[in-house]
């Protein structure tokens, strides 16, 4: 599969110059982008690197460029706590490296609800104990919650019936902070390489939240 210009252009480029602000400069970056691009010409043949599972999210753009630094709410100030949620917390959760990762997971996948398996091959180095520690944090959060379909209703047999997104409050938060966006990971996410499992997983109808 080639990869398209608006593919190279927000896996290679985009996400790093976008960190600055969450984004608050992005018709500076789209600028240098463009003069990047004059000098670097993208050959038709180029391998589109999304086709490599991992390689989908290089240099993800996030709040913070140290995912291990603790933050410090005066770097958040439009972070509002609401009923429930407290928005400073679930920023300094997604900072984090693997969470964002996860996060992105989340909001590319098709139905914005991946299975346990789906985030498990999209994300090789983590084992599932360490992705389910990543999801209780996220969860705890208020930025992730869990769509279950009840015994009697699963699907058939072998197929996922748990599901994992991102709450209305979350996603509400990363619009207004210019992060994660729905249009970027999709896009990304629906160029990676899938098995048959995964892309039949990916396929089941995913209960009501």
């Amino acid at each position: 599969m080639n990869c398209s210009f608006e593919s190279f252009v927000f896996l290679r480029l985009k996400p790093i110059l976008s960190r600055v602000v969450f984004g608050l400069f992005d018709n500076l970056v789209d600028d240098l982008l463009l003069t990047h691009l004059s000098h670097s010409p993208i050959e038709a043949d180029d391998e589109c690197p999304y086709n490599h599972v991992g390689d989908h999210r290089h240099n993800l753009p996030l709040p913070n460029e140290d995912g291990n630094k603790k933050m410090s709410r005066a770097d958040f100030r439009g972070a509002r706590p609401s009923e429930g949620f407290d928005e400073w917390t679930a920023l300094e959760a997604v900072t984090q490296d693997s969470r964002a990762n996860l996060i992105s997971d989340m909001v590319g996948h098709p139905d914005g609800m991946p299975s346990m398996a789906e985030l498990e091959y999209m994300n090789p180095s983590l084992t599932r104990s360490t992705i389910i520690g990543h999801l209780d944090v996220l969860k705890e959060a208020g930025v992730v919650a869990i769509a279950e379909f009840p015994t009697g209703q699963r699907p058939g047999r072998d197929l996922p019936y748990k599901f994992y997104y991102i709450t209305d409050q979350a996603r509400d938060l990363f619009d207004r902070s210019s992060i994660f966006d729905k249009g970027v990971w999709r896009d990304t996410y629906a160029q990676v390489k899938k098995t048959e499992d995964i892309e039949r997983y990916e396929a089941v109808t995913r209960p009501q939240r």
